[in-house]
């Protein structure tokens, strides 16, 4: 019965959120592009840090952002894809994006600082962005 009414209700679209995410991973690499997400979809930043320098990456947020930060900052292993050895250690950030069928937003920016609480101004800081478009759920 109950996979008969799991059944029904994709059928009908009730779970379509679900089966339509997707989750996109950005890296260092990725600075200054551009991105489309869908509403339900889940964005993961990993940016790398230097170790033992006490910087570590800030989120900038946006007023008319729709993304939320669903995870708190994990540290992270960042392996090189050609190499069994860890090439680098980084942050790793997880968004969502709110599922809607009505909103969306176009040519938003998500920015990351790189500094540490040490330093007296953030003219000095690197900053990471990447431009994403929110597109309403179908």
């Amino acid at each position: 019965m109950n996979r008969l009414l799991l059944l029904v209700a994709v059928g009908f679209g009730l779970l379509a959120p679900a089966a339509q995410a997707k989750t996109v991973v950005v890296m260092d690499v990725q600075n200054k592009k551009a991105i489309t997400l869908v509403a339900g979809d889940t964005l993961i930043v990993r940016l790398a840090v230097k170790p033992g320098t006490g910087r570590e990456w800030h989120v900038v947020y946006d007023p008319q952002a729709m993304l939320h930060l669903s995870r708190e900052v994990n540290f992270i292993s960042l392996r090189n894809p050609h190499s069994i050895a860890v090439s680098q250690v980084g942050e790793e950030f997880r968004f969502t994006v709110p599922y809607s069928r009505s909103n969306s937003l176009d040519g938003a920016w998500l920015r990351f600082l790189y500094l540490s609480p040490l330093e007296p101004s953030i003219g000095k800081a690197k900053v990471w962005a990447i431009q994403y478009t929110i597109k309403a759920a179908k």
